[in-house]
């Protein structure tokens, strides 16, 4: 009972009846040992009977308890990593876990990068990836990656792409290799072709240097008032004509009136004292300004100066010539109507009498016995006119003794 409980087999090796509790217990194949009236302690190493199972594999043998059955293992041996009971194991590799100068870890942490083994079969070597870290991109199988970072895909308020696209350029990395840092530049939009680097560029541009010719063929000059702005420039009209248009050709005016220099007509008007007037400003019409005599003158001329004519009975007030001359039912006469030629207007005496004055009414002594004598001689009578400043006083006399 003692050796079956321990799967022992039981000999007695002197049967005799005076040799008493010298049985043994027997250990069962492959164990040879035994204990005299006891159970035998069966020490097994299984990998003498199962290691070419492992080692056929590479892999190492060990039997952890000799005294259980079954229990023996394959070890995988390193870098391979995996066992198995009572049979060959499943090996498995991480290369990346390998620590040395020249092992996947090592290899890629030295630079920064992280370490990837997409295949732990032991079949499957130098398959491991360094992938390089965000927010560069790239990666390469067994061996450091080359990074390529680009500065203008990053997004933060002072990144690379934010700052060139917040002033309306655009952002360009020549160098994406993950060590060629802070070398990113602004590019300004067509036509400008500025360019910055880590920065926004000075995106200054004439763009009269495109658009003159339209001014140019009108005549006009080209101005682009700020070299930031776009659409801004300005044809402007070539001095004496004024006007300006943005973005094409102005319709320019010209008042020859305003133009100085000694024969301008402005200058040609205003020298004797007239006025100038441009009746059509359009800048194809030239030529055609008048200058107008100042009143109470008369006169006006194209292009030239007037010939001013100032009739000086033609004005109204109490001392004027005119109302001096009716007052005293004179007719009024401006002999030289020529602007320069003032207060020689005259009163001239109404028939019969001929009597003229300058500047005041005329004395016009009439004798009224020219007139009417012939009334009193036809009759012998004598004519006498005794007020000849006086109308219709004349006398016709009886002659003595009459």
């Amino acid at each position: 009972t003692t050796c079956s409980a321990a799967n022992q087999n039981c000999k007695d090796n002197d049967v005799s009846s005076s040799s008493l509790n010298d049985w043994e217990c027997i250990c069962k194949p492959p164990s040879n040992a035994t204990a005299v009236g006891a159970a035998a302690v069966c020490v097994v190493d299984e990998c003498n009977l199962h290691g070419t199972t492992c080692t056929g594999q590479n892999q190492t043998c060990t039997d952890p308890d000799q005294l259980n059955a079954d229990d023996w293992v394959c070890q995988c041996v390193a870098p391979l990593q995996g066992n198995a009971t009572a049979d060959a194991a499943n090996c498995t590799i991480d290369e990346c876990v390998e620590t040395c100068a020249t092992c996947a870890a090592d290899t890629c942490s030295k630079e920064g990068q992280s370490c990837n083994d997409p295949d732990h079969s032991s079949l499957s070597t130098s398959d491991w990836v360094c992938t390089c870290p965000p927010p560069s991109n790239g990666s390469a199988i067994a061996n450091t990656a080359t990074c390529q970072l680009d500065e203008c895909v990053e997004t933060c308020p002072t990144c690379a792409g934010t700052t060139c696209t917040d002033a309306g350029q655009t952002c360009v990395d020549q160098n994406q290799n993950s060590k060629s840092l802070s070398d990113w530049e602004c590019v300004c939009p067509p036509p400008a072709n500025a360019t910055q680097v880590v920065g926004t560029a000075d995106c200054s541009f004439d763009e009269c240097q495109l658009q003159g010719s339209a001014c140019l063929a009108a005549g006009q000059t080209c101005e682009d008032p700020n070299l930031l702005v776009d659409d801004d420039w300005l044809c402007k009209c070539t001095p004496p004509s004024v006007g300006q248009a943005t973005g094409g050709a102005a319709d320019c005016v010209l008042d020859e009136c305003v133009e100085t220099c000694p024969t301008c007509a402005g200058t040609t008007c205003s020298a004797v004292g007239q006025t100038c007037n441009d009746p059509n400003k359009a800048e194809n019409s030239t030529g055609d300004w008048t200058c107008t005599c100042p009143p109470p003158s008369n006169g006006t001329a194209v292009a030239n100066a007037a010939t001013c004519i100032i009739d000086e009975c033609t004005y109204t007030c109490p001392t004027c010539a005119d109302t001096t001359c009716s007052a005293a039912n004179q007719n009024c006469k401006d002999n030289d109507v020529s602007s320069s030629s003032l207060n020689d207007w005259e009163c001239i005496c109404k028939p019969p009498s001929n009597a003229t004055a300058v500047g005041a009414a005329a004395v016009c002594v009439v004798d009224e016995c020219n007139l009417h004598g012939t009334t009193c001689t036809g009759q012998n009578q004598t004519c006498t006119d005794p007020d000849q400043l006086n109308a219709d006083d004349w006398v016709c006399q009886c002659v003595a003794p009459l």
